[in-house]
């Protein structure tokens, strides 16, 4: 989110410089806009009035701001109205790939939020990881019974995060699951490591459960 916020400070800072070229100073400000807008503040707008023709229109770009370094585009941000079948769509480039899409609710929208590497967002709000085989370098498979032996170890607290004491969670701490599993950082902890822990347990408990039920049958024969 912070590097987004800076992206997007710096789209703001370069439209403002878009339609000359401007020679700026060390520590020089590039410009400063004030306005006595209170709804929406300082605008900047783009406007494509170029007519869609057909009775079911396609998509058009509104408008994009580049960031050049000689010839070449390194960065890119652009808008694009969908159309008949089509949603919105906010493009944001990096060393000329895609690397993030935001998307408007369309008739046919799966997901709001798309990575370039498949992890995106639902349209309902769901966080889908990236997980396919072809992004994985598969090492070994996880110790079940080590897994399991970590788990009965790992402190779960109720907790909620500082300043907002109403917003109850359970969990461990990044920090445990970090020292716990290996996995991940100290400072936060991914999805899909808490699924995949969890089905290695699930796994052993099962292997454990199913040797159980064989010793039982084996006795009552």
């Amino acid at each position: 989110m912070k590097q987004l916020l800076f992206f997007l400070c710096l789209t703001l800072i370069h439209a403002i410089c878009f339609a000359q070229d401007i020679s700026i100073a060390d520590e020089q400000a590039v410009q400063t806009m004030t306005t006595t807008n209170s709804l929406n503040g300082s605008v900047i707008v783009f406007e494509n009035s170029t007519p869609n023709p057909g009775p079911f229109p396609g998509s058009k770009k509104i408008g994009s701001l580049n960031y050049k370094v000689g010839s070449a585009t390194r960065g890119q941000m652009s808008y694009e109205v969908g159309g008949f079948l089509s949603p919105d769509r906010l493009k944001f480039r990096i060393g000329g790939s895609e690397v993030m899409e935001l998307r408007d609710t369309g008739l046919f929208t799966v997901n709001v939020l798309e990575l370039n590497n498949g992890a995106r967002c639902s349209e309902g709000g769901l966080w889908l990881s990236s997980c396919s085989r072809d992004f994985k370098d598969l090492r070994s498979i996880a110790p079940g019974s080590t897994v399991l032996n970590q788990i009965r170890k790992l402190p779960v607290y109720n907790w909620s995060y500082k300043g907002h004491p109403s917003d109850m969670h359970i969990g461990p701490t990044a920090e445990d699951f970090h020292q716990a599993f290996q996995i991940g950082d100290d400072k936060s902890i991914a999805g899909v490591d808490m699924g995949g822990v969890a089905l290695a347990a699930i796994q052993e408990l099962l292997q454990r459960i199913e040797m159980l039920e064989a010793r039982l049958e084996s006795r009552e024969n």
